[in-house]
């Protein structure tokens, strides 16, 4: 017996981890490409019979959920089954997309309505409504998921939402066009894409203060974190801007394949994952080196905003 459970501790020490697959979202063929990223194969694809615009990934990687402003949907896939399992009608027109760290709820702004909508993936029910500021275009939870943040484009600012009231606390005065948010693992610091200044807002979020910015390049669109850097495309010249966390500052460029959008951190391959809408390429650097890892063939026009890596 004794023999049998030590051969049982082995196996799963030494059994490999579970290879996570990037998703491209692209516009153009309305599908969505799977790609292993420890393979780097394509395996798989879904026609959606919509096109998508924004995405977010359940805490346990098994569910991606998609919105469609065009279709008026969020759609629920089966990231292991490639399959769609639910299409969740949206009164309005949706765009960004989060989950919450529960897996029980997901947050989904209406930019045609100004509004947060909180729904029930798992049957489709709306369970409150929050007005925003104008066009709520990036939606974020803090880990511990008691704060949502939304990102309002044409009113220069960020909401701060209670999320066990839904209620907004605040709002953060941010530069022109802010779009793309992410937070930072302790919950402590959102970064903030301002489209319109080339610029990244740094908020601290115990305070609701910005406390510091960095300048992007032309057109930046996402923005992804890792451990102590933050990563951000900019489509209007090809390239990701690396920036120290702790210096807010940029301290390299890296070239891209043309019109970088979607970005990424794959912590389990140690790489920086990201897609080129105009060249229909999934590209990826090593994060230790920073230097073009890999490049393999997606959908027409990959283009969306928020995290894409499933289990």
């Amino acid at each position: 017996m004794r023999i049998r459970w030590l051969a049982l501790l082995a196996f799963f020490i030494t059994a490999p981890a579970m290879a996570q697959t990037a998703v491209s979202l692209n516009q153009a063929s309305s599908d969505l490409t799977f790609i292993n990223l420890a393979t780097m194969n394509q395996s798989g694809t879904l026609k959606l019979g919509m096109v998508p615009s924004g995405s977010a990934v359940a805490v346990n990687g098994r569910r991606l959920y998609v919105s469609s402003k065009a279709g008026r949907i969020v759609g629920v896939i089966d990231a292991a089954r490639r399959q769609l399992t639910r299409r969740i009608p949206i009164d309005g027109t949706p765009l960004g997309i989060a989950a919450d760290p529960n897996s029980t709820r997901i947050y989904v702004t209406d930019v045609e309505n100004n509004r947060l909508l909180e729904i029930n993936p798992r049957n489709s029910g709306v369970l409150r409504i929050i007005k925003t500021g104008k066009y709520p275009a990036g939606v974020a939870v803090t880990p511990d998921g008691q704060k949502i943040l939304v990102t309002n484009r044409d009113d220069n600012n960020v909401s701060v939402i209670d999320a066990a009231d839904f209620r907004e606390v605040t709002q953060i005065k941010v530069r022109a066009a802010p779009t793309s948010i992410a937070i930072s693992d302790d919950g402590r610091r959102a970064y903030v894409v301002n489209s319109g200044a080339r610029n990244l807002s740094i908020i601290d979020i115990p305070s609701e203060q910005v406390v510091g910015g960095v300048a992007l390049g032309k057109d930046p669109y996402e923005v992804a974190l890792g451990k102590t850097r933050a990563f951000v495309t900019n489509s209007g010249e090809d390239a990701i801007s690396v920036i120290d966390l702790k210096l807010q500052r940029v301290t390299t460029t890296l070239k891209t394949c043309a019109q970088p959008s979607a970005l990424a951190v794959d912590p389990q391959q140690y790489r920086l994952v990201g897609f080129c809408t105009r060249d229909n390429l999934l590209t990826t650097f090593n994060l230790a080196t920073l230097k073009p890892d890999a490049q393999i063939a997606v959908g027409q026009r990959p283009l969306s905003r928020g995290p894409f890596i499933v289990n």
